[in-house]
């Protein structure tokens, strides 16, 4: 059922690597073509190429040295030859592009410098150039798509205290219906973002890949999963949704017929659960210390203002009598080390701040983590041998976060991942693994059929005369019992009878060699 007052509207973002290859872009037009089909009217949005972005970055530092060429026709390369790969023209529109991306070099390399000002317009010819191939390959594909400059419809805001760097290179834009982000402004039925995992995961699955799928999640849960580390989703694209009720989906490009997840404002469960194990390396924490702060009126105060002159967003907090530390995500500061050293020099006059880092920060998120404090005492036994600089617990209840030494951070959410989430089954948010999903080489799994889709027509025989029944599968209680037999490193397994004391249940299970637990 649709929402009340949403539009006919379908937002579609695809990110680097959707876009970077002929068989994803059969795949876009395929989506797009269905979506039309259905009666919807669709907004595509989508990346640069995937490595643009950082070639873009070496071109003007090749432009501030004065040779830029070399670069510039690798860039040049690597668009024609996914033009070739596409089977189109190269659409005329293109030119512009780069007639300007070359004007902005010739300026850089004039002036011996790049500002901000220069650099954003430089590292926006990535979508640009993108999108005019995409609109080009819809077309030739008999999608009807017409380009829009997402310049004419978006308006960044001022933010005070942002510095000049923050204003141009991590804008931000008003989601009211007058100036929104796209789905907003559109009042969509619903945003779908399209990228090379179907979904979002219970930690990273490409370091992790017993990773659970998260099939449902709310936007609280979505938000702190985004701002905990994971990558799939930026942490600014929850707000607008949320703010509008606009349903959001994750999908893999390669995959579109795989399920993704799901997220909105109804949760499926309301139990206390841990749902992700997330980690977010480059964090630098700042410990300020000063005997004179206890009791002091004011001091965070003060304190605040110094990070706020300098354009710094504070993350966590951990408050004693004589210190408070704080952590500094690197996604919302620029974290260099002249900007540190300032922000170091201003707190002088207040206490004695101390820079610690690299750090990472791990991050268990789910639903009312107070609620399962007291199930973590072997987690927390994970922590012994490792220096903890600081712990947050969420006053949002929806994450309880510890800050350790950068090389910790990888291992830690292994053990913690295999503690709490792995062992979780039959569950409406936990999906499959990873390693289920795909084979090693990232292409779908096809998942062999389940017993009974196997034996349908059996299952619908039996219940010709039936109203309901139960029904046991001797194939799938063996193999159960062969999978727990093989697990060497547990002397003895044993059935519990009160689970199902049917008697054929328990003959399979004594064949099998398992013990009664009676």
């Amino acid at each position: 059922m649709p929402r009340v007052g949403a539009s006919d509207w379908v937002v579609l973002k695809f990110g680097g690597t959707s876009v970077s290859s002929a068989a994803n872009w059969a795949n876009i037009a395929a989506i797009a073509q269905q979506r039309l089909t259905a009666g919807d009217r669709v907004l595509i949005v989508h990346s640069a190429l995937s490595g643009v972005t950082d070639r873009l970055e070496t071109l003007l530092s090749d432009a501030v040295a004065g040779d830029y060429v070399s670069a510039l026709d690798g860039l040049r390369a690597r668009h024609a030859a996914l033009i070739a790969q596409l089977g189109i023209e190269s659409p005329d529109s293109l030119d512009r592009w780069w007639r300007e991306l070359g004007e902005e070099l010739q300026q850089i390399v004039a002036a011996r410098g790049v500002d901000d000002r220069a650099r954003a317009r430089v590292m926006a010819m990535g979508e640009l150039l993108a999108t005019t191939i995409g609109e080009a390959y819809l077309q030739a594909r008999g999608v009807p798509a017409r380009w829009l400059d997402a310049r004419d419809w978006l308006r960044a805001e001022t933010r005070e205290a942002a510095t000049q760097r923050a204003s141009y290179l991590s804008a931000t834009c008003d989601f009211r219906p007058n100036a929104a982000l796209q789905a907003a402004l559109l009042h969509a039925r619903q945003l779908e973002i399209w990228t090379d995992v179907p979904g979002m995961f219970s930690a990273n699955p490409r370091a992790t890949p017993t990773a659970r799928q998260l099939l449902e999640l709310t936007y609280d849960e979505a938000q702190e999963i985004a701002t905990a580390g994971a990558k799939v989703l930026h942490p600014r694209c929850l707000l607008p949704v949320r703010q509008f009720d606009i349903p959001l989906f994750v999908y893999a490009t390669q995959a579109p017929s795989m399920r993704g997840t799901r997220i909105s404002a109804a949760p499926v469960s309301e139990l206390a659960q841990v749902k992700a194990v997330c980690v977010k390396k480059g964090v630098t924490l700042v410990s300020m210390d000063s005997p004179g702060m206890w009791h002091q009126v004011g001091f965070l105060a003060d304190a605040f203002q110094v990070f706020k002159r300098h354009g710094m967003s504070v993350d966590q907090v951990s408050t004693s009598e004589t210190n408070v530390t704080v952590s500094l995500d690197p996604q919302a500061n620029a974290l260099d080390a002249s900007a540190l050293a300032a922000l170091q020099r201003d707190l002088a006059p207040l206490c004695r701040a101390e820079l610690i880092g690299p750090c990472a920060s791990v991050s268990l998120v789910g639903q009312n983590i107070r609620g399962i404090l007291h199930r973590l005492g072997s987690a927390l036994e994970l922590l012994a041998d490792r220096r903890i600089y600081l712990v947050s617990q969420a006053a949002n209840d929806l994450n309880l976060t510890f800050v350790v030494d950068q090389d910790q951070g990888d291992r830690l959410v292994e053990s913690l991942h295999e503690l709490l989430v792995e062992p979780v089954r039959d569950d409406l948010v936990l999906g499959p693994t990873w390693s289920q999903l795909f084979t090693p080489d990232g292409t779908a799994t096809k998942a062999p059929p389940t017993w009974w889709q196997a034996r349908r027509a059996r299952l619908l025989e039996l219940m010709r005369d039936r109203d309901s029944a139960y029904v046991y599968d001797r194939g799938t209680l063996r193999e159960r019992c062969r999978e727990l037999k093989a697990m060497g490193s547990i002397a003895r397994v044993s059935y519990a009878m009160k689970a199902n004391p049917h008697p054929e249940v328990l003959r399979v299970v004594h064949e099998a060699g398992l013990a009664l637990e009676c």
